[in-house]
């Protein structure tokens, strides 16, 4: 196991927002992080948008794994992270997982402050910002 987080995010039909959340962690003063997208729906997928085609690219290329998930059929937001959870590709990597929704906005140091309340307490099981 590693520091590295695993950011799950559940995203329906909110393809400028989840650009907007990719963007923010682009900018993460904490490097080490992979994501992983659930589509819930059958709206306009969101790499079928240029401006998520970019970013998704740029953190590929800067050592992020960025993967998509897809249900055809929208089952609402518990279950589809109920589905990140267990389908994860990073889970069985890290001890830390982030669940964003798709139309946050973090400041730079978010996961980097998450980290440190983790790391200090490694007893803790959950922080929040």
């Amino acid at each position: 196991m590693n520091d590295r987080i695993s950011v799950q995010i559940a995203s329906k039909d909110r393809n400028t927002e989840l650009c907007i959340l990719l963007h923010s962690l682009k900018y993460q003063t904490y490097k080490q992080l992979d994501i992983v997208i659930l589509v819930d729906g059958n709206g306009q997928h969101p790499l079928e948008t240029k401006f998520v085609q970019d970013i998704v690219q740029r953190l590929k290329l800067e050592g992020h794994g960025v993967q998509f998930l897809h249900n055809k059929i929208s089952y609402g937001v518990c279950k589809a992270r109920n589905r990140l959870l267990e389908e994860d590709p990073w889970k069985n990597n890290t001890n830390f997982i982030a669940r964003l929704d798709d139309d946050v906005i973090l400041e730079n140091s978010y996961l980097e402050k998450l980290m440190k309340i983790m790391q200090l307490h490694p007893d803790c099981g959950i922080s929040s910002g």
